[in-house]
């Protein structure tokens, strides 16, 4: 939930301050106390955020989120260098994250870096192009379920049999 709300949810951080006191070496506790933070405070809360989002990386290295995150937080401080350095490793760590393509290609803009822009919003739409591809696969594949189950005679419910 706190991924899909663009407002920080009532008692979010509280539970998930908690969650990551109790599951310290949980990558995804840390992660979501530090987005909680971040969409609650923004900027003013960054250095807890950055913290929390090391500690998620430094527990689960491969975690694309939690460096794109970083990036996030990077680009709002200004820290170009930093941001782009967190958004490649995201990349790395998830070819297919498409929000760490689209990011980067913003701060390379942003730096006047107008090919690696190029090269980095053609990824984006790459993997917008192949999500959506899938998505349309497995809409087809459901359909085409419904379909088949449609044509099937109704079962009647088990009956007790009769003594």
């Amino acid at each position: 939930m706190t991924l899909a709300s663009a407002q920080p949810l009532p008692c979010a951080e509280e539970k998930l301050a908690r969650f990551s006191d109790r599951y310290p070496q949980d990558a995804l506790a840390n992660y979501y106390y530090a987005l909680a933070l971040w969409k609650k405070k923004g900027n003013t809360s960054s250095g807890q955020v950055e913290s929390l989002l090391k500690k998620s990386i430094g527990i689960a290295p491969k975690f694309a989120e939690s460096y794109l995150q970083l990036g996030i937080v990077y680009s709002a401080q200004g820290e170009i260098e930093e941001a782009v350095d967190a958004f490649q490793k995201a990349i790395a760590a998830n070819p297919n994250l498409a929000e760490g393509h689209f990011r980067l290609a913003q701060v390379y803009k942003r730096i006047g870096e107008a090919s690696k822009a190029r090269q980095q919003f053609q990824a984006y739409e790459q993997v917008q192009k192949t999500e959506a591809a899938a998505v349309e696969q497995r809409r087809r594949e459901i359909q085409q379920f419904i379909v088949v189950f449609k044509d099937q005679p109704p079962t009647s419910p088990m009956r007790e049999p009769s003594n």
